[in-house]
């Protein structure tokens, strides 16, 4: 391994409990009524495309960008103060560093609040740069953001991998041809045996890699 690729939300922070509701909890404080189904919807989608999914299915009269700015203002003080590193992240990166291995992040969520959570853990200095699907104008439906990504870092596939724990990314890399470490989130629970069908490492801690 040269160069790593590093999702965040479930995958390097233990963050998905915040998502778990958020669609409907926005949806109602804007004075939508859902048909309840719109959390389990939206679970593998990136902030744009969910935005963009809810604002046709309701007519909202909002912009995407209006309501990313909406949702991530309600998840942002969870980023800055509350939300923690899945169980053996630093200690991990530290042993990649020491090994020169380069590191990125590409997410799906919003610079913002994902810099004020690395930051305050401590883990941010340990990336070449964060790449976001919103900036990018990408999802992870597919490996092109991945691809955007080494191209960033100068590795050869061959010499990459791709750390994700949803299984539409974890498919679309491994689709890419990349080599895919899935990182067990809960929120994944109901995919968990078609993920380690299609990833080539499974683990519950970043331990399990020292």
């Amino acid at each position: 391994m040269k160069a790593a690729i590093f999702d965040v939300d479930g995958t390097l922070l233990d963050s998905m409990p915040v998502w778990d509701d958020i669609a409907s909890v926005y949806l109602k404080s804007i004075g939508i009524k859902t048909d309840g189904r719109d959390d389990y919807e939206i679970i593998t989608m990136s902030i744009a495309s969910a935005c963009l999914h809810l604002i046709s299915k309701y007519g909202i009269d909002k912009t995407v960008d209006e309501m990313i700015k909406g949702l991530s203002d309600m998840v942002a003080d969870k980023y800055r103060y509350e939300i923690q590193l899945k169980s053996g992240v630093k200690e991990y990166l530290a042993k990649l560093k020491s090994e020169g291995v380069s590191m990125c992040v590409v997410t799906a969520s919003e610079r913002g609040y994902i810099t004020d959570a690395l930051v305050r853990l401590n883990i941010y200095n340990y990336f070449d740069f964060m790449l976001t699907c919103s900036e990018a104008g990408l999802d992870k439906n597919s490996a092109a953001i991945y691809d955007m990504a080494r191209e960033k870092l100068g590795t050869d596939i061959e010499d990459t991998v791709v750390f994700e724990d949803a299984f539409n990314a974890i498919t679309a890399a491994k689709n890419g041809g990349y080599k895919v470490y899935a990182v067990y989130d809960k929120s994944m629970d109901d995919f968990k045996d078609r993920i380690i069908l299609n990833c080539d490492k499974y683990i519950y801690d970043y331990a399990e890699l020292m």
